[in-house]
């Protein structure tokens, strides 16, 4: 099932084989139903559920880039009704994991859309590889938690034949892929705007993300200025442990200005504030009160 024509053939075999096993469903299923003298509503349930959801799972799977994938959800999802049915409810884990399955598919569908929505930029694919690599392994992860619990373990073996036939393939995104897109989370530019399209993004300082924003734009900016600081201290230039006494011992010997070192100190106390956590003197702990 390498190619998507395959992926169809899959797909076409197992539509016919639920549209079969569905319709034959029904007819016992009806029996009871009209010795019970079932409701309207019943009656359209079971028509629904016996003849329309073949075809939406068929829709649904051949529509999709990599059409076998989609089916194997599918017969997962008749597999847990077949043989949990009602009972679905109360294997909480197993219908979490499933839901877990079509959110992340719902990830994927909007991922892909923003990225086509914005003109399909070259700067945001480590973005968007990222996002689907790490959500269809989500995903992979969801299927084998299923499995592994599924209560029938004859059609727990069964279906990982069907839908991990060669093993478990996807892999979470790698850490060069990682680094690629923390780059881009870190360096102002196009794609970090188009990320925070629609944001708010306070000016403030004082403010958290205000801090954040401007800690970031401080440090980029003093890059240099730092470098310049520790080569001077590898150089023997600079005795100063700390970084505040290093960056007046710097400007008293004239390796920086005083605007350099005003940068500085401000970068300084920025990333200080960004990082600190609250923190209490121990008589304003309860242990420590008399």
């Amino acid at each position: 099932m390498g190619t998507r024509d395959e992926g169809l053939q899959f797909v076409s075999l197992i539509h016919r084989l639920r549209t079969l096993g569905f319709a034959l469903g029904l007819w016992p299923v009806a029996a009871v139903l009209y010795r019970q003298q079932a409701p309207t509503w019943e009656w359209l349930l079971l028509a629904a559920n016996g003849l329309l959801w073949p075809h939406l799972a068929w829709q649904y799977a051949r529509r999709g880039a990599r059409p076998a994938r989609r089916e194997r959800f599918n017969l997962l999802a008749d597999a847990a009704m077949l043989v949990l049915g009602g009972g679905l409810k109360r294997h909480e884990k197993i219908s979490a994991r499933l839901g877990d399955v079509l959110s992340q598919l719902y990830l994927c569908s909007a991922a892909l859309k923003r990225f086509e929505d914005d003109g399909r930029p070259h700067d945001d694919l480590p973005l968007l590889h990222w996002s689907l690599q790490d959500a269809l392994y989500k995903i992979e992860h969801a299927f084998d938690g299923v499995l592994l619990n599924f209560p029938s373990r004859p059609a727990a073996w069964l279906l990982r034949m069907l839908v991990f036939p060669l093993g478990r393939s996807a892999n979470p995104p790698s850490d060069q892929l990682g680094h690629q897109v923390a780059k881009l989370l870190l360096t102002p530019g196009a794609a970090r705007d188009r990320l925070t399209a629609g944001m708010y993004i306070p000016v403030d300082e004082n403010e958290a993300v205000g801090a954040l924003e401007a800690a970031l734009a401080s440090t980029l900016q003093c890059e240099p200025l730092q470098a310049r600081l520790e080569a001077a201290r590898k150089a023997g230039q600079l005795r100063q442990l700390e970084e505040v006494p290093r960056i007046s011992e710097a400007r008293d010997a004239g390796l920086i200005t005083a605007e350099e070192a005003l940068l500085l100190e401000r970068d300084y106390a920025l990333r200080r504030k960004v990082i600190m956590v609250d923190d209490f003197a121990p008589e304003q702990l309860p242990a420590g009160r008399r």
